[in-house]
């Protein structure tokens, strides 16, 4: 009787089959394996142990043997006695036991039963007929490393005492510029001011002593830096003393270029006349507008003032442009300070994307 059948046939349904007297053969479940070295790919499969501490009789063999043999129970617990001891007879003789499809019991030296495997059979019915699969191992061709960025040669330590008084010293010429700055600043506007009261002085004079009937002049000649508004009648000439002060007026008007606010309040619209009937023209000064909007239809730019109106702006309509575009100014500044200072809190609390335009 082959009893080593019977208990591999067990060993598909069940985790653990005992041969009475002898020992118990324990399957547990074993993933996928690789094996790196042949580049293989193992299924999963039931990893097959035995242990000879279990030899209590659960009838599950000796029933499946009397089932498949066609004899009683009784007998088949005789059967599975006679091949107990002649298993162990043959272990003690150092004889090796080998059971189908299982596996390999022998003796060790020191009187311990040793269990190999055989994997001729995967006993994992899930996967059961799967093979192991040689997967030839992928070759990449090896990339050149090459560094992204040159290496950086490490310079040679300085001293912070160095670096911390290189700061100090430049702080300290910003310092003196800035303080420089201001008080030529102030004493060029006082400088202006009182040239300015002298010269309409002389002009108020010349205009006293001219004749009546002489035709008033309408044409005006604008100063080089006409931002200022200083203007001179171009039809006479000046006399000398009118000239110098003119003279050192103009070298003055550069250095305070960017104070022209400031100047402005120290000038008067026009100069003073009391007979002329026309007044004299001044030049135009440009403004610097807060753009909230470009539109190629005035329809769209109409609906942003409306927007705006009601945000306590009084805005006004631009254009077209040069390229046909209807631009919505919001508000509008002489001083460029002013306008950007406008136009920093207006990005903030209305729309990021508001700009300045200079007109």
């Amino acid at each position: 009787m082959d009893i080593s059948r019977h208990i591999s046939k067990l060993l598909f349904t069940h985790d653990c089959v005992i041969v009475p007297g002898f020992g118990g053969f324990v399957s547990n479940y074993q993933p996928t394996r690789v094996n790196k070295l042949q580049h293989q790919f193992h299924p999963p499969c039931k990893h097959i142990l035995f242990n000879p501490a279990l030899t209590n009789n659960d009838g599950l063999l000796a029933n499946a043997i009397a089932a498949g043999e066609a004899i009683t129970y009784e007998e088949s617990l005789r059967e599975l006695t006679a091949f107990s001891r002649d298993t162990l007879r043959a272990l003690e003789q150092s004889k090796p036991v080998f059971f189908t499809n299982i596996g390999t019991l022998t003796l060790d030296g020191q009187g311990t039963i040793q269990f190999t495997q055989d994997h001729t059979i995967n006993y994992l019915k899930d996967v059961y007929g799967l093979t192991a699969v040689v997967s030839p191992a992928v070759r990449r061709q090896g990339r050149s490393s090459k560094p992204l960025f040159k290496d950086r040669k490490t310079s040679v330590g300085v001293p912070r005492r160095r670096s911390a008084v290189r700061r100090v010293a430049a702080a300290a010429i910003v310092m003196i510029l800035i303080a420089g700055v201001g008080m030529s600043f102030s004493e060029s506007r006082q400088f202006v001011s009182n040239k300015w009261s002298q010269l309409a002085m002389i002009y108020n004079h010349k205009n006293d002593v001219s004749q009546k009937t002489q035709e008033p002049i309408q044409i005006v000649a604008p100063v080089s830096n006409a931002s200022f508004g200083v203007v001179f009648p171009s039809a006479e000439r000046p006399d000398p003393e009118v000239a110098e002060i003119v003279t050192r007026l103009l070298e003055v008007l550069p250095a305070i270029d960017n104070s022209t606010k400031a100047v402005e309040e120290n000038i008067p619209e026009s100069l003073p006349d009391k007979k002329a009937p026309a007044a004299a023209t001044v030049a135009h000064q440009r403004m610097y507008h807060l753009i909230a909007g470009s539109y190629e239809r005035s329809k769209n730019a109409t609906e942003l003032i409306d927007s705006y109106t009601g945000k306590g702006f009084s805005p006004v309509l631009i254009g077209p442009g040069d390229n046909g575009r209807y631009r919505v100014s919001i508000s509008a500044y002489l001083r460029k300070e002013d306008a950007l200072a406008a136009l920093f809190e207006a990005r903030e609390k209305y729309n990021p994307n508001i700009w300045l335009l200079r007109q």
